[in-house]
């Protein structure tokens, strides 16, 4: 490893680490151009892809993490497979991976790090009266469906219900949730 001033200029020699051990001389090599794609349905299923460097791994491990978390295993599959879907995401959530070639009890390198943020999900309106109307106010309530704390919410009032631009009347941003 070496460090990187503020000119760009690289400390040498570097350090080393350490070695990627392998197996009778055999070096895995590691996997390149991890990345997480999220689908434009806004459903918050997320899937990787990468490009197999190597021609005698036997499979593939990918590691996720939340930003704060360790990374911990999500999936693995078979040798030349360069995709696979997550498992385990939640709504409105930064999510992190990495992905590593494996032979045995080995790993390759692990690829670049990956990360992409999943959709919020439509909140649920609480199904007992959900638009409470006063004098010049209306309140509505709803529940997060699954959102963390923090997502921020757009309440908006329309004279269609196809909410075009321009039915819109009124919108309300960082409206809370009730759950």
């Amino acid at each position: 490893v070496s460090a990187i001033n503020h000119a760009n200029i690289r400390t040498t020699p570097p350090t080393v680490l350490g070695t990627v051990p392998t197996l009778d001389g055999v070096v895995i090599a590691a996997p390149t151009n991890l990345v997480l794609s999220r689908p434009t349905d806004g459903s918050i299923a997320l899937s990787a892809t990468w490009t197999d460097n190597s021609d005698n791994e036997e499979g593939f491990s990918l590691y996720t993490w939340k930003d704060g978390d360790a990374p911990t295993l999500n999936a693995t599959v078979l040798a030349n497979m360069t995709s696979v879907p997550l498992s385990n995401v939640s709504p409105n959530t930064h999510i992190n991976a990495y992905v590593v070639a494996t032979k045995q009890s080995q790993n390759s390198l692990p690829s670049n790090i990956a990360s992409t943020t999943t959709w919020a999900q439509r909140p649920d309106w609480i199904a007992t009266n959900p638009l409470v109307p006063h004098e010049k106010s209306i309140t509505g309530f709803w529940t997060a469906n699954g959102n963390p704390t923090g997502t921020r919410y757009t309440m908006e009032l329309s004279t269609l219900n196809t909410f075009t631009p321009a039915s819109i009347v009124q919108s309300f941003d960082s409206v809370n949730t009730n759950a």
